[in-house]
């Protein structure tokens, strides 16, 4: 037998096609990045949840220390109040930096720290908002939170005017009303607020937990098709 038709079924070996397996190497690594990409968001998502009801209770702290600081002008409340104040103050001086050019990653993350969040949460919650903040669903939820801040500015700007007329003598008992009553008047509009927060970040968690889903069923539906595809086409070539 000549010596080329010896090496023909070495050639011919050679020559099958490789694409089946390339395809099946990008589209696996294609699924993982958006899985990750997925599941990201949602960690996230979980994230801002916690970070929320964080968010809820420091401001509720400030509120009730500053009532009793209104009334009793002792330091101990005044600094429960600032304690409070100071969760939703460093949340909100992380979200304006990361609506930065110019953004500071480390920055931004020792304010989520300031603001209680753990440290394990935090580069989830950069992430989302740095990825997604455009998202209309997202965008929804940040509206509220700016419009929320506005109020806990006030809250601010309220109890430093209340500690200088402390400092300033005894607060006479029509001024006392007045200001307990502006108290009340920024809690009752940061209620409504904090419900739509959490409405809002609950249909976003529907929509990741729906995204993932899609995700994943694809993911496995075009899997078993190429790798069905692939077992078809060699039983065939042989």
């Amino acid at each position: 037998m000549p010596k080329g038709d010896l090496m023909q079924p070495a050639r011919t070996a050679v020559r099958r096609p490789v694409w089946p397996f390339a395809a099946l190497c990008l589209l696996i690594g294609a699924l993982v990045g958006l899985m990750y990409s997925a599941f990201v968001i949602d960690k996230g998502v979980r994230a801002y949840a916690t970070g929320e009801s964080l968010w809820s209770k420091g401001r509720k702290d400030a509120i009730h220390a500053l009532e009793l600081y209104l009334f009793s002008g002792e330091d101990k409340h005044w600094l429960d109040y600032q304690t409070g104040l100071a969760v939703p103050l460093a949340d909100r001086a992380a979200r304006l930096e990361m609506d930065r050019a110019d953004f500071d990653y480390e920055r931004a993350f020792s304010s989520f720290v300031a603001g209680r969040n753990h440290p394990a949460d935090v580069p989830a919650l950069i992430r989302l908002y740095r990825w997604l903040g455009w998202h209309e669903r997202l965008q929804r939820v940040v509206e509220v939170w700016v419009a929320a801040d506005v109020h806990i500015l006030e809250l601010e700007r309220l109890g430093l005017d209340i500690r200088q007329r402390h400092a300033a003598g005894a607060i006479a008992p029509e001024q006392l009303r007045a200001l307990d009553a502006e108290i009340s008047r920024i809690s009752a509009a940061i209620d409504p607020l904090e419900t739509e927060f959490a409405m809002r970040l609950g249909e976003s968690a529907r929509w990741v937990q729906d995204l993932l889903d899609i995700v994943i069923v694809t993911a496995a539906m075009i899997m078993l098709l190429l790798v069905v595809y692939i077992f078809a086409y060699f039983v065939l070539l042989h």
